[in-house]
C-alpha cells in the first residue's frame, strides 16, 4: 500500500500539469523511517510543478512532510527529477 504522503505528491502534480500520464511518481522506503518521492516530468511541464520561484514545490514538500509525520512518523524529502537544489528545497 503506497504510503498516503507519495498519494497526495501524485495527485497534486498530476493536477498540475496538462497532460497527467508523462509525471511519473517513485518512492522508496527506507528503514531508518525516511520516505524519499521522486517525481519526474517533461522540461515542459516541471515549470508547473516547480513554481515561480519554487514556491510550488516548497508547499508540496510541506505538505507532504507533514502528512509523512502524521500517519506514518517518516521523514519525506520529495526530488525533482533525482534533484533536491531547487528553488523551495531549503
Amino acid at each position: 500500500m503506497k504510503p498516503l504522503a507519495v498519494i497526495w505528491v501524485e495527485d497534486t502534480c498530476k493536477c498540475l500539469v496538462d497532460d497527467a500520464s508523462k509525471i511519473q511518481i517513485e518512492y522508496q522506503e527506507y528503514e531508518n523511517h525516511r520516505l524519499v518521492i521522486t517525481v519526474s516530468a517533461p522540461e515542459d511541464e516541471m515549470g508547473r510543478v516547480i513554481g515561480r520561484y519554487g514556491d510550488t514545490i516548497k508547499s508540496i514538500r510541506t505538505i507532504a512532510y507533514c502528512l509523512g509525520m502524521k500517519s506514518a512518523k517518516q521523514k519525506t524529502s520529495i526530488l525533482v527529477d533525482g534533484r533536491e537544489d531547487l528553488p523551495g528545497s531549503a
